[in-house]
């Protein structure tokens, strides 16, 4: 979810579907972007809003603030890094 200030890329999902709030990687073409492929993956960045289908636009932030998807707690502060191809955060 957008929080303010932050750079905002529009993209189209590619593979699917894709949810709001998680971490998303480059895809096959410079304006897609897709669920990671495993853990530690370098994210391009965390998804504002949800795609309902492959080819749909998604904004994704790229940089500033972003609320994310953590797939277990994180303690305040901490940096964080994708978890796995789910697209949640670990720390």
């Amino acid at each position: 979810m957008p929080i303010g200030g932050e750079i905002v890329l529009t993209q189209k999902a590619e593979g699917g579907a894709i949810n709001a709030d998680l971490a998303v990687i480059q895809g096959t073409a410079a304006d897609q972007v897709k669920l990671p492929a495993a853990a530690g993956d370098r994210a391009k960045g965390i998804t504002a809003l949800g795609a309902s289908a492959a080819g749909k636009a998604i904004p994704v932030v790229i940089l500033g603030p972003a609320a994310g998807t953590a797939s277990a707690a994180i303690t305040a502060g901490s940096f964080v890094k994708v978890a796995g191809a789910t697209g949640k955060l670990q720390a």
